[in-house]
């Protein structure tokens, strides 16, 4: 799964390490402050990694620069749409399709604050513990899994073939 820079490779393994936690933090009692710290911490991680990956591509002169950005952003927005439904929103059922559901939180993200869009401030929750269902649990893992390893696999490897053309460490 190397794209053939090693800090790229690095950032991707660590990336895995943070959706690990979000993991693990799901099965805990009192969960929602950790929930809620791990998914700032994958957001900022991630948005941190896309900008450097961005730069790198930029260095490097790489064709597919824009279409690898937009895809970040698309990536970025799901994953603030399921932070948001996770941690503030009312429970998930495990009937329930949640990338259907990101789809509609990503479409309110994208129209905050405009009238009708039916988006307001999400009120705070009363629990400090998210009992999701078991099944809505292995939902948002596999999301989150979905995303890095789809976009890794796919849209990173593309790269590949340029980046092999530089050090092994260039930024």
């Amino acid at each position: 799964m190397s794209v053939g820079n090693l800090i790229i490779d690095d950032e991707h393994k660590y990336l895995f390490c943070l959706i690990n936690g979000v993991e693990l933090a799901l099965k805990l009692d009192n969960n929602r402050a950790i929930l809620k710290q791990l998914f700032e911490q994958l957001e900022e991680y991630t948005l941190s990694h896309f900008r450097q990956e961005e730069k790198t591509q930029l260095k490097m002169k790489y064709p597919g620069y824009i279409e690898h950005k937009m895809e970040h952003q698309r990536i970025l927005e799901q994953m603030a749409a399921l932070r948001q439904r996770v941690l503030e929103s009312e429970p998930i059922s495990a009937e329930e399709d949640l990338e259907v559901i990101l789809e509609q939180e990503t479409a309110k993200i994208d129209n905050y604050g405009e009238p009708g869009s039916g988006a307001a401030e999400p009120e705070p929750a009363e629990s400090d513990s998210l009992n999701l269902d078991p099944q809505v649990q292995e939902q948002v893992v596999g999301l989150l899994r979905g995303w890095v390893l789809d976009h890794v696999l796919k849209t990173d490897m593309q790269m590949k073939k340029y980046l092999q053309r530089l050090p092994k460490n260039f930024l």
